[in-house]
């Protein structure tokens, strides 16, 4: 019987994921991940209201574990693309996601839409530090003496806030990893929703600003 707040917090995820795999998420209860836990009810009440919000953390932790896993760093806003792509579409291979979209799609409106707990923060604030150090390294290779006729255009991370930008990537990824199943079906013959992402991304991501690169260059 786990005993520290870690331990329940830990066993509590695990029975609830344990359940939704094994027996589909229309038969899990509250009171089954109690038991499979080894807690009491009143224990578990005290940390979900309820079935919704303890699936829509178990989502979260799916993501999370996907995007933390990250390594090494991205380095440009190339790769940052890249493993965000790649983010989503590990996420969206989840089985856990599968099995509780397959049951009751509000949840993912619930996930995608109504919270932003602080799994999801942590997130957000991983990927503000990651924007951070590609704007800080951009700074420092544009800034290293003049670039030659023939030196290769590298693309350059926008200078907004990194916070907004990490908000709005995750929020991208994170709803292209839910809906990604009907997106292929949607986009069959013409495209993929990796491709679709990868542009979206590139679009909000990237400084297109040619006047703004070369004041950023002087």
């Amino acid at each position: 019987m786990p005993t520290g707040t870690g331990d329940i917090d830990a066993a509590i995820l695990e029975a609830a994921r344990q359940s939704v795999l094994d027996d589909g998420l229309e038969r899990t209860t509250m009171s089954g991940v109690a038991r499979r836990a080894g807690i009491s009810r009143p224990t578990l009440y005290a940390r979900y209201k309820g079935l919704p919000e303890l699936t829509s953390t178990l989502l979260t932790e799916e993501l999370l574990g996907v995007v933390s896993a990250l390594n090494p760093a991205p380095e440009t806003v190339e790769d940052l693309i890249a493993a965000l792509v790649s983010s989503a579409e590990q996420a969206s291979a989840s089985d856990l996601l599968a099995a509780v979209l397959r049951t009751d799609y509000s949840y993912a409106y619930t996930f995608t839409v109504e919270r932003l707990g602080s799994a999801q923060l942590r997130i957000v604030t991983l990927l503000e530090k990651i924007i951070q150090r590609i704007q800080t390294s951009d700074e420092v290779r544009i800034g290293i003496g003049s670039r030659s006729s023939d030196t290769p255009e590298v693309s350059c991370i926008s200078t907004r806030e990194p916070r907004v930008l990490a908000l709005v990537s995750y929020g991208m990824v994170r709803h292209i990893a839910i809906t990604a199943t009907l997106a292929d079906k949607a986009l069959e013959g013409l495209s993929t929703w990796q491709e679709e992402l990868a542009r979206s991304l590139r679009g909000y991501l990237v400084d297109h600003d040619p006047q703004h690169q070369r004041v950023r260059r002087t």
